[in-house]
């Protein structure tokens, strides 16, 4: 028996589709180092081994809530390290092979061959590995052979069987120190990969249940023993109670002796400071865990390199992802999220110097924090900085990218562009551009470059314009100034408004009084009124008023212009523009004309002594019926009528003339005859 017993179980060719019935025939004697071989054997005959578990699991777990297809099996197997095929190997249940591959009650998308490794979470030194062990003998209750625990686990160890429905409870740490070196005091381990024996003492099967200490048995089985065989095994990985190390046994039916061989063990390695673990959901609607059982922050690595930290808090975590120089400082707040981004060094651009002495990972201080990405980005007390480099967000302001940008003020916003800042202010906005300040509560600079713009103040655009003055305004052009309270410059260059309610746009305009509005054109001089609440406009050009245009050719039909050399305005007067012609009595306009009242008068609120003369519009409407109303008086209207008066009164004066000429001559005569 001994003899064919070696003889099957050096064959290496075959060692992992007999490994099994090897450890059983094993069961009796004590434990060798088969480690080594094992995992050699693996790799010699990788290709055998994932077809033997694909045939044996596929279909089942294909149709387990995990919902594995086999090509999906056999893709994630071979891509398994030895140690773990060797586990998957020797997984004795669906359950056991489902905590090898992780496939714990979750849908596993199809993966690229070298893609699907089974590894830690990145770091081998920190996280959660399975690790193979030389088998060391855990329980054994026939007491004939060393192991943690001998025969009932009393001193003296008697050999006591388990009876039906009995449970008992063993440590994954402690005992006699057979299992000491391969799981260490310090371990803490989630799962355990096991060589479970049931060795009947009654003519009656049964089956025997492992899980965490303290759980409920009943529901499952991991193995059924069989009363005609004298040794039933089967691997299968056990879940372990976290918060003592145990592990409940129990075995239902008639009865058996156990014997159970630690072959591995899933946990962070001693010494790196976790409690890392992996437990799965189920069919139910369990929810999978992936965490730990303290309070220290985990680091999730990628070829060595960290590439996500989640710090523990006691309101809200820290999640830090990307390159390993991203971080929050020391002392930091709860809730602080950097996305990714981020870079090796400390030479990155710092807009306070204009040096390059930045830290190039991103940074949060404070609590509440997020930074998107980029790169050395730095977000203070609820920023928010979407991206780009190099940008900074204070006290709940924010940045959306760009570079070098800083916002500072309180519920500041920076949406891009480069160098732009709020060095202070509430609600105070740079849209974009380059090299933009808004230094004031709710100031605003939209865009553009080198400008500024104070509280209530807006900048729409342009270069180097600055709106200082409360709720000023500059739309745009270069060089322009609104120093004035709601003062506007309209655009244009190097125009001023530093009158309150001013305007000024073109090239130098300077609306320097209150209520002024002031347009110059491009003539390189300076503009600017003498007096305030003026309406001043240089155009050296001319100046035209267009009232009417042809509906349909867009023509000009009624204008008026002031033109250079002309010193009164001239408006449209063509035949072509008029119709419905009336000749007047010239004489009877005389007579009205004559009729009508005149004076001398002041406008109300004028100085008194600022004298006008002439009609008021309501006898001249009455006189002659001409204009809109009876509150105004054209101009043109009294043009017309002074010349209707003057042929009026040329009639009058031909008619007088000859009745002189009548007059004359009858005079002649009489003198004549008089021989005067």
């Amino acid at each position: 028996m001994r003899m064919l017993r070696v003889a099957g179980c050096v064959r290496r060719s075959l060692l992992v589709l007999v490994l099994p019935a090897c450890i059983a025939s094993l069961a009796s004697a004590q434990p060798v180092d088969r480690g080594a071989d094992a995992l050699l054997a693996i790799d010699q005959h990788r290709a055998s081994v994932v077809e033997h578990i694909v045939g044996a699991w596929g279909p089942a777990l294909a149709k387990s809530p995990a919902r594995v297809s086999i090509d999906d099996l056999r893709t994630r197997l071979a891509g398994l390290r030895a140690d773990a095929l060797l586990a998957a190997s020797l997984a004795g249940t669906l359950d056991g092979l489902r905590e090898v591959i992780g496939a714990d009650d979750m849908s596993i998308a199809a993966t690229k061959p070298g893609l699907s490794q089974t590894k830690a979470l990145g770091d081998s030194a920190a996280d959660v590995v399975y690790t193979p062990v030389t088998p060391c003998r855990l329980v054994e209750t026939r007491g004939t052979f060393p192991a943690v625990y001998q025969g009932n686990g009393s001193a003296s160890h008697t050999p006591v069987a388990f009876t039906s429905n009995q449970i008992r409870t063993y440590t994954l740490q402690g005992g006699n120190g057979v299992c000491l070196t391969q799981l260490p005091a310090g371990l803490n381990a989630t799962a355990v990969q096991l060589q479970v024996f049931g060795i009947p003492t009654t003519s009656a099967s049964g089956d025997i249940e492992i899980l965490p200490q303290g759980a409920s048995f009943g529901s499952t089985a991991t193995m059924v023993y069989v009363a005609t065989i004298p040794f039933n095994t089967v691997s299968t990985a056990a879940k372990v109670n976290l918060a003592n190390h145990q592990i409940g046994v129990q075995v239902r039916g008639g009865g058996a002796h156990v014997a159970i061989d630690v072959v591995g063990y899933f946990a962070a390695p001693t010494g790196s400071g976790g409690k890392f673990f992996m437990q799965g959901g189920n069919a139910f609607g369990t929810t999978a865990v992936l965490g730990t059982t303290d309070n220290q922050p985990v680091n999730i690595n990628v070829n060595g390199a960290r590439v996500a930290r989640y710090e523990p808090s006691t309101f809200s975590p820290n999640v830090i992802a990307g390159h390993a120089n991203n971080a929050a400082a020391p002392g930091s707040g709860d809730g602080n999220t950097i996305g990714g981004g981020g870079a090796s060094g400390s030479d990155c651009f710092e807009p306070s110097t204009g040096t390059g002495t930045r830290s190039c990972g991103n940074k949060v201080t404070g609590g509440f924090n997020t930074i998107g990405g980029g790169r050395a980005n730095v977000a203070t007390d609820e920023g928010t900085v979407a991206g780009g480099s190099s940008n900074t967000a204070g006290v709940e302001s924010a940045v959306g990218g760009g570079v070098g940008n800083t916002a500072s003020g309180r519920w500041a916003a920076i949406a891009g562009g480069a160098n732009n800042s709020v060095p202070f202010g509430d609600f105070a906005t740079v849209g974009g551009g380059d090299t933009n300040t808004a230094n004031g509560d709710n100031g605003t600079v939209a865009g553009g470059t080198g400008n500024t713009a104070g509280g209530n103040a807006t900048v729409a655009g342009g270069a180097l314009n600055t709106a200082s003055g409360g709720a000023s305004t500059v739309a745009g052009g270069i060089g322009n100034t609104a120093s004035g309270g709601g003062a506007t410059v309209a655009g244009g260059s190097s125009n001023m408004a530093s009158g309150q309610y001013s305007f000024a746009a073109g090239h130098r305009a300077k609306a320097t009084t209150t209520g002024t509005f002031m347009w110059a054109d491009s003539r390189n001089f300076d503009f600017q009124p003498s007096v305030g609440n003026f309406f001043g406009v240089r155009a050296t050009g001319g100046v035209g008023l267009t009232v009417a245009i042809d509906p349909t050719t867009g023509g000009v039909t009624q204008f008026c212009n002031l033109l250079p050399g002309v010193p009164s305005w001239q408006c449209v007067s063509d035949r072509n523009a008029k119709e419905n012609f009336v000749p007047v009595d010239s004489e009877d306009i005389l007579r009205r004309l004559v009729a009508m009242p005149l004076s001398t008068w002041n406008m109300k609120g004028s100085d008194p002594a600022l004298r006008s003369l002439g009609p008021v519009a309501q006898d001249f409407h009455a006189a002659f019926g001409l204009g809109t109303d009876d509150k105004t008086i054209a101009v043109s209207n009294v043009a017309g009528v002074a010349l209707a008066a003057v042929q009026g009164l040329h009639r009058l004066m031909q008619q007088k003339d000859a009745e002189i000429s009548v007059l004359k001559r009858k005079l002649e005569a009489i003198e004549a005859k008089l021989g005067m």
